[in-house]
């Protein structure tokens, strides 16, 4: 017994270390198998797994696709032309380019077009009278033109010359920091952009035959504010959050107005009303000055994250962009634009969605995103507005024209009394209905409150029609000389009644009598009643 049992141990020893080398000869055999299809084409690029079987068990060998490299070369090709994109859109992260004209496009900063653009759509469409015609299309088109490649270019030109030394600290890269394009060529840019501007706005009011060159005042002014926002010594950028509301003003007040002048009237109201709205665009303009606080704080510009800090300055924000909305939706429902209110206010709700999403969290950090997320939104609800006024406009147009009707309606009838010396509503066969006193007092009020016939000039747009012409002209015939084309309802209306007063005595100054039987009749009539 005791000599079998080291027997029966070596024995068993023997298999254990042959095992071990069973399966390692297994799975070099399988590899060499993988090795010899690795010639074999593969449907996928990355990283294959490739399944290598034995008799009992089941090992996996992992191998390179041949495509693997191509997939990360195309990778690269993609990061590389979404660069050339942020370049040529003036966004960070651009790439350096040595190509003059995209340079000269980087500095207009095209990505920035879009609110003014939109600026001039919304105000065409608060003007109540633009139509798909050929012409209004073809309006509209220079004065976004006007408004995004030629003035926002020269706005951003002129905001990148006075700010290159801050942009060598915040964004190196920029095409005047980093020395890509000439200090002349810059200013034969800002210059040209700027011209081209003006014209523009001395051809639309040409266009529009405007008798007050009202679009190349305002263009002025908005290349003024441009200036004095940039260049020293007033450089309102330094001035916190005067600096923010002269820009956020001039992104959506300014191209507002222009197209609202270009296709209708520019009034006080709608004024105030984007004024107003351009607190939006202060919050808008704080939005674009957390990204460069350690360039502001180093050069001295006191914007408003610098001034307040972080976290204030992010609720100051976020509160100016939706207490503005919120006013004016609640404005649109005070003068019965209960719809477009709601629009608006269905508008105002992802942009709060999206602060406390990707801004309040961190502001610096996520600027990009919010701004991508939220401000579709933000211009939509311009536009929600705009087009409110503009049904608000139309909707006091047609009161005002039935008004008018009414007023014109009234001025004919009164017109046909003085011609028939009779009282208004009077039937000429009805003289007993007749007041006895009522010819006689609206002459007086007449005369007294526009003076004696006499008065009326010749060469006036208010002369009459001649007594021989007035004795047996229609009375609608009589106030439409009598009323100047795109006078007030009210001063139709006095004009057509100083027009008959003045007929009548006209033609009793010629000596034409006035028949009195008809008079007498009714008077015997009286008495026979009494």
């Amino acid at each position: 017994m005791s000599l079998r049992a080291p027997a029966r141990a070596s024995a068993s020893s023997a298999r254990r270390v042959a095992r071990p080398t069973a399966i390692v000869a297994r799975i070099d055999r399988s590899v060499e198998r993988d090795a010899a299809s690795m010639s074999s084409p593969v449907s996928s690029g990355g990283f294959v797994p490739t399944p290598v079987s034995s008799s009992k068990r089941s090992s996996f060998v992992v191998r390179a696709s041949p495509d693997g490299e191509a997939a990360k070369k195309a990778g690269e090709e993609n990061e590389e032309s979404g660069s050339n994109i942020r370049q040529l859109l003036g966004i960070r992260g651009g790439e350096q380019t040595t190509d003059i004209w995209k340079i000269r496009l980087q500095l207009t900063k095209p990505v920035t077009w879009v609110p003014l653009i939109w600026g001039v759509l919304c105000g065409a469409a608060a003007s109540g009278h633009f139509t798909w015609t050929f012409e209004n299309v073809g309006k509209s088109m220079l004065c976004m033109f006007m408004s995004g490649p030629l003035l926002t270019g020269y706005t951003q030109t002129i905001n990148d010359w006075y700010d290159r030394e801050i942009d060598a600290i915040n964004e190196p890269n920029r095409p005047i920091p980093s020395g890509a394009i000439s200090e002349f060529d810059v200013q034969v840019q800002m210059y040209a952009l700027l011209l081209g501007g003006w014209a523009a706005a001395w051809t639309l009011d040409q266009w529009c035959e405007h008798d007050w060159p009202v679009v190349t005042v305002l263009v002025l002014f908005g290349s003024w504010v441009s200036y004095i926002y940039s260049a020293p010594p007033l450089k309102l950028k330094q001035e916190g959050w005067r600096g923010n509301y002269a820009l956020g003003a001039s992104y959506i007040a300014l191209p507002w107005w222009a197209g609202q002048a270009v296709f209708g009237e520019l009034s006080l109201d709608v004024m105030v009303l984007t004024v107003l709205y351009s607190i939006a665009g202060l919050g808008i303009a704080i939005v674009n000055d957390f990204k460069s606080i350690e360039g502001d704080r180093q050069c001295g510009l006191m914007s408003l994250p610098v001034a307040f800090g972080v976290e204030k300055a992010k609720w100051i924000c976020v509160g100016s962009i939706d207490a503005t909305q919120l006013a004016v939706a609640g404005y649109l429902r005070t003068i019965g634009e209960v719809g477009y209110s709601n629009a608006l206010l269905a508008l105002i709700f992802p942009q709060i969605f999206f602060q406390f999403k990707f801004f309040l969290p961190d502001p610096v950090k996520n600027d990009v995103k919010y701004q991508a997320s939220a401000q579709p939104f933000l211009v939509f609800g311009l536009l929600t507005t705009g087009l409110a006024w503009g049904h608000h406009i139309n909707a006091i147009g047609a009161f005002i024209a039935s008004a008018s009707a009414l007023l014109d309606a009234l001025a004919l009838r009164v017109a046909a009394a003085y011609s028939l010396d009779a009282f208004p509503f009077a039937s000429p066969t009805n003289s007993a209905a007749r007041p006895k006193h009522s010819v006689a007092r609206v002459k007086k009020t007449i005369a007294v409150k526009h003076g004696p016939p006499a008065s009326v000039d010749a060469s006036s747009p208010y002369t009459v029609a001649s007594p021989a012409a007035s004795t047996h002209a229609a009375p609608h015939a009589l106030c439409s000389s009598a009323i100047p084309v795109g006078s007030s309802s009210k001063t139709r209306a006095r004009v057509a009644l100083f027009a008959a007063s003045s007929s009548a005595r006209a033609a009793a100054a010629s000596g034409r009598s006035v028949d009195t039987s008809e008079r007498r009749g009714g008077v015997e009539r009286r008495q026979k009643r009494s």
